[in-house]
């Protein structure tokens, strides 16, 4: 028995349109899990299988964009990131995607990360920052490790009270544990060459609590026992 629909021609293209951009979400789901593990994996063959796959996802959801009209530039700005963790054709091919996805999209989070990311490699620091700023104005609650950026920033300019205090919000926020131990080692080298030895300590100890086996926290605990 055939089911005849009610639905005019622009609610059923809105539908199809609809399912299109749920494809792509699931695209882009895909291609950020394997991006992921490509940036944790150690093994040469898995870090290109990773690559491939993340690239993969990311090229099926093309069809799927231009068909739904979505232009938020996150499919650039994911194979930019892919390439950027990837090391694949050098950044400046990375640089490329992040530009074509803020061309698309001015207010793209990744695309304006991944740029932030090759301006700091290319030493230009304060657009770097800049970056990140703007991040943070789009999405007031983004990844503590946005503020992380931003203090290294901050430190490569000289700004070292403005890098602490945002070392000092990312531990207030309560991040994941890698962001975490990474604020409280930053932050413990900061107290270490203003002679605040204690409060380094501290720091230090409780970077150690939660990662017992991080090679930033490890040195700097060989300087409180060994020096």
């Amino acid at each position: 028995m055939t089911t005849l629909t009610t639905d005019t021609p622009r609610e059923m293209q809105a539908k199809i349109n609809e399912d299109r951009a749920t494809m792509v979400t699931i695209y882009h789901t895909l291609a950020a899990y394997y991006t992921r593990q490509m940036r944790t994996a150690t093994d040469k063959f898995k870090v290109n299988e990773y690559h491939k796959l993340a690239n993969m996802y990311f090229n099926n959801s093309v069809e799927y964009e231009r068909s739904a009209s979505l232009n938020d530039g996150f499919t650039h700005a994911g194979k930019g990131i892919n390439l950027l963790f990837g090391r694949k054709s050098g950044d400046a091919d990375a640089d490329k995607k992040f530009n074509f996805a803020l061309e698309q999209n001015p207010r793209c989070i990744p695309a304006l990360l991944g740029k932030g990311c090759i301006l700091y490699m290319k030493k230009k620091y304060q657009e770097a920052l800049d970056k990140f700023k703007q991040v943070l104005t789009i999405h007031p609650n983004c990844h503590p490790s946005v503020r992380l950026a931003m203090a290294y920033c901050y430190n490569k300019l000289g700004k070292n009270e403005l890098a602490k205090l945002a070392l000092q919000r990312v531990i207030d926020l309560n991040p994941d544990v890698e962001t975490l131990v990474e604020a409280l080692a930053n932050l413990a080298i900061f107290y270490f060459s203003e002679s605040n030895d204690e409060k380094a300590q501290d720091l230090v100890v409780r970077a150690y609590n939660y990662d017992t086996s991080n090679s930033k926290v490890l040195n700097l605990l060989s300087r409180i026992y060994f020096q």
